[in-house]
């Protein structure tokens, strides 16, 4: 009986017409599947470059930052007494809509925009700005819907919504409630630091109490510059002697004004008086750590002076993140609690000349002082 060609034979062979059959059945069968595993393939090849296509378009019109899934249509996501930070594309002087859909239809309209403002208040939002004013802008780097900063409360005369896709709408909303929900843990852990002094202050807005600011400052990262201002909260240092700036003042925060205030950039204030530490100078030496913290959020405390080495009791809130003053201006504190108030003072230079109030009697520091010592540091001036 002969042998078949590619091996041992089955049961019943009969014969070399019975092998050849058996070959071409099993060319058929190879064939067979190696064409459907080319079609399943070749199906979910095109599937995800459909996809891929989809995501690039929304990535270039700035409506969506790497989901996942198939977008849906665009829409705007709406935020009424909230005024949106973010690089301007059109400005809201000559570019006006009957309404926040126009002016949220003006953004989907210009491929760059992420962001719009529109004005909602009856009597206008400033100098030149009418009701109906339409601003579009757009995120400074890489879009990011979770962290979309501005300013927000019942006395914002704004409007802002901000593009993307209505089926990531609800998941983009969740991922800005977790954020602050974060943020809010990541305070109050911060404020139970008791390693780190916990100072206040009392405000007085045209002569109302408007509230207190509650600060932490980083005796960890700028020892020299956090024990210059607690000693300033707290005033223990007494009356200034002769022969130092401010000679017969008290060495204290209390009393002064917030000179000068900057519409959502800044609010500074501080004291005409020599650094409280100790040494031979009137300033003090920066901090190298504190030069390397970075302002990328709303509350930092950063030193305000004359430029390397020439600091001494004034200071800046921080009214959001502002990355051109890294390495110039050291960062020694954070606001914990009283938020709001420092809104209230800001909000003080909303539609004056440049949004820049200068010399106000308005905004005052009734009271300050410390409410947890924290660690004790051993600075001195350093200069």
């Amino acid at each position: 009986m002969p042998v078949p060609k590619y091996g041992y034979a089955a049961p019943g062979y009969r014969g070399r017409r019975n092998v050849k059959l058996s070959a071409w059945l099993r060319i058929v069968m190879v064939n067979a599947v190696a064409l459907g595993i080319y079609l399943v393939v070749s199906y979910h090849i095109r599937e995800l470059r459909g996809a891929k296509a989809d995501q690039r378009t929304l990535v270039e019109h700035g409506h969506m930052d790497n989901m996942a899934e198939e977008p849906g249509p665009v829409e705007c996501h709406v935020e009424e007494h909230a005024e949106y930070d973010g690089d301007q594309l059109s400005w809201g002087f000559g570019h006006s809509t009957n309404d926040a859909a126009g002016c949220c239809d003006k953004c989907k309209q210009d491929s760059r925009c992420h962001l719009w403002s529109w004005c909602a208040a009856e009597g206008g939002c400033g100098p030149n700005h009418s009701r109906g004013a339409c601003w579009t802008k757009r995120f400074a780097s890489n879009p990011d819907f979770r962290n979309i900063t501005g300013a927000r409360g019942p006395e914002v005369p704004f409007t802002s919504g901000a593009c993307f896709a209505s089926n990531r709408r609800w998941e983009k909303q969740a991922a800005i409630a977790a954020e602050q929900d974060s943020e809010e843990v990541r305070l109050v852990e911060l404020a139970a630091d008791d390693s780190q002094p916990l100072v206040y202050f009392d405000v007085a807005i045209k002569g109302k109490p408007a509230g207190r600011m509650t600060f932490v400052l980083f005796t960890k990262d700028a020892p020299r510059a956090a024990e210059n201002y607690r000693l300033l909260f707290s005033g223990e240092r007494g009356i200034v002697p002769e022969g130092k700036r401010g000679a017969g003042k008290p060495w204290s925060f209390e009393g002064v004004k917030f000179y000068r205030i900057y519409d959502r950039f800044i609010c500074q204030s501080g004291a005409e008086v020599d650094t409280p530490l100790l040494g031979n100078s009137s300033t003090f030496k920066d901090d190298p750590g504190s030069l390397q913290l970075v302002h990328d959020r709303k509350g930092l405390l950063s030193i305000a002076n004359a430029g390397p080495d020439t600091n001494s009791a004034h200071f800046s809130i921080m009214m959001g993140p502002f990355p051109h003053n890294d390495k110039h201006y050291g960062v020694f504190g954070e606001l914990v609690s009283g938020w709001d108030v420092v809104q209230a003072v800001n909000l003080l230079a909303r539609g004056v000349q440049g949004n820049e109030l200068k010399g106000s009697p308005d905004a005052v520091i009734v009271a300050a002082g410390q409410l947890r010592r924290g660690v004790p540091v051993n600075v001195t001036s350093g200069m």
